[in-house]
């Protein structure tokens, strides 16, 4: 046989052009189906590290695990996160990676289980699924979110400034996560001079900057009270030892002299006081400033959830710089020490 004549024949080039697509296309996907064999079971063995024993292994082995029972399982989870039973939703959880393997899947059940160890308190755990849920998908905003308000609260600041970048990436508009994270960075190292350049120029994190220097340098904080409207403040100002108030700057400013009138630091005068405020015209007109004091509660104005305290970010939406201190009026008790609102 001439091989020189069988290696001419376009007939014979086609067929081995053919050959070796199909061989490199089989083998890639052999490849692919290996990786994804390791990645799941490396899913798996990680998973089983956290493992959280509630509803017992055999009932778990008499549940029809399917596609189409997985939308059932994950409401039943579902319903025991609302519920605060978080050890039961981990066992569902854990049970549904087991057998499902759609990446989409797991990626959502990976998230669902961090959640569930975060609000137990395991944050480490809930790191590791957050990381682990950005191994299977790594353009994951959804992951990424949590990830950042993880390193956030473990005051992890420069590691949650390293994953703003990546959300960048994706769209995220984090100018004021930016901010609030570089100056929680310097409250935690107390870098006064950082804090004070920030305050100097527009700041969405005014008021937690303001807030730090109030408790421990309350004297120069004064120098940046027009930075702020003093009603986004009032509940710090309200809280302020009369030696921890600069007076004779007060009383040059209307709003700020008729907040430290009615809390009794600054005297009425002869004539009737008023306020376009309600609660500090109440108190304005009191003679007896310890009949009646004012609390606060904190709206979010993203998502209207109400907190009894304040938070840079909401704690049911997670929006940063979105709360506000809304005021109202108690009656002190003297005897028993409780308050008791007051109604018109």
């Amino acid at each position: 046989m001439n091989l020189a004549l069988i290696a001419s024949d376009p007939l014979y080039n086609i067929l081995f052009i053919l050959f070796v697509v199909l061989l490199i296309s089989f083998s890639m996907q052999g490849f692919e189906l290996f990786k994804s064999y390791l990645q799941r079971k490396s899913m798996l063995n990680f998973v089983s590290d956290f493992a959280v024993k509630n509803i017992d292994d055999e009932t778990l082995k008499t549940l029809d695990f399917n596609v189409h029972s997985l939308e059932s399982f994950l409401l039943l989870a579902s319903e025991y996160f609302n519920n605060a039973d978080y050890q039961n939703a981990i066992s569902i959880y854990q049970a549904l990676l087991k057998h499902f393997k759609n990446k989409e899947q797991n990626n959502k059940i990976l998230l669902l289980l961090g959640e569930c160890y975060h609000k137990v308190g395991f944050l480490e755990r809930s790191k590791a699924m957050y990381i682990e849920s950005l191994k299977l998908k790594s353009r994951n905003e959804e992951a990424l979110t949590k990830l950042l308000i993880l390193y956030e609260q473990r005051q992890e600041y420069q590691e949650a400034m390293q994953i703003l970048p990546s959300l960048e990436e994706l769209g995220a508009d984090l100018e004021v996560e930016q901010e609030f994270l570089s100056a929680l960075a310097a409250i935690k190292s107390r870098d006064k001079a950082k804090l004070e350049q920030m305050l100097s120029s527009k700041t969405a994190a005014t008021r937690i900057i303001l807030e730090y220097f109030f408790k421990y340098h309350s004297q120069e904080a004064w120098q940046y009270i027009h930075k702020i409207n003093p009603l986004a403040i009032l509940d710090i100002l309200w809280q302020l030892k009369i030696h921890e108030v600069d007076l004779n700057l007060v009383q040059n400013q209307r709003l700020l002299k008729e907040i430290f009138t009615a809390k009794g630091f600054l005297a009425a005068g002869q004539t009737q006081m008023s306020s376009d405020h309600f609660e500090l015209s109440v108190l304005l007109n009191l003679e007896d400033k310890n009949l009646a004091n004012i609390d606060f509660e904190y709206a979010c104005g993203t998502c209207k959830q109400l907190s009894p305290v304040y938070s840079h970010r909401c704690i049911n939406c997670f929006k940063v710089n979105t709360l506000e201190p809304k005021a109202f009026l108690v009656r002190n008790d003297k005897v028993s020490k409780s308050k008791e609102v007051l109604t018109f």
